[in-house]
């Protein structure tokens, strides 16, 4: 069953990447970049592989606990997302307040689902999502601002160094970055309202 499942969701996050490509490669100027970009973020997330930090080994130690409590007991793991204290088999994890932390080991417990736990698969899931959403921040930057200079965006948040190295990893800053440019994008979008006549927007 848990086999099953990821490789349900994992044919469904590749299918997804698989259609998403070929839309943000038309873009003019910059459509180029895309592969290459994704080839050095592919890198970048290697590199961390080949060691991985304490802070992400601890993210996948307890992450690995509660998606234990979701295959077994869904209900406490259902009532135990609002809160702040992780109880299981003897273990706790207690927070006092809102914690950047404990959100993200709730978000790793659900990518457990396709990883099957797997270190290398959790981190390729939070460096794409970082990559993804950084280019469809530069989509919207490029449909609203044309005559700006091509690459201004492209460099910003995904060539310069400490972005590409921070946001390639089993890190709270992947899924900042990444959330945080796809709602800038959202944004963008809401405020100067939808594209028109153009496909590759």
């Amino acid at each position: 069953m848990k086999i099953i499942l990821a490789l349900l969701l994992n044919t469904g996050l590749l299918w997804l990447l698989w259609r998403w490509l070929p839309r943000v490669r038309q873009l003019p100027q910059v459509g180029r970049w895309v592969l290459p970009t994704l080839a050095l973020k592919l890198l970048a997330t290697a590199i961390t592989l080949v060691a991985l930090t304490e802070d992400a080994v601890y993210f996948l130690d307890w992450s690995r606990r509660m998606t234990d409590q979701l295959w077994q007991t869904p209900g406490q793991w259902l009532q135990m997302l609002p809160t702040d204290e992780f109880h299981w088999q003897g273990a706790k994890l207690v927070f006092h307040g809102f914690s950047n932390t404990l959100f993200l080991v709730k978000l790793l417990s659900v990518l457990n689902l396709a990883s099957l736990g797997s270190a290398t698969l959790n981190v390729l899931y939070l460096s794409v999502f970082s990559f993804v959403g950084s280019w469809e921040l530069v989509r919207q930057l490029r449909r609203l601002w044309p005559e700006a200079v091509p690459l201004a965006a492209v460099g910003a948040f995904l060539l310069w160094p400490t972005v590409m190295y921070w946001t390639s990893g089993l890190t709270k800053e992947s899924l900042l970055v990444g959330s945080g440019a796809l709602v800038l994008a959202a944004v963008l979008r809401l405020a100067y309202g939808p594209p028109t006549g153009r496909a590759w927007v």
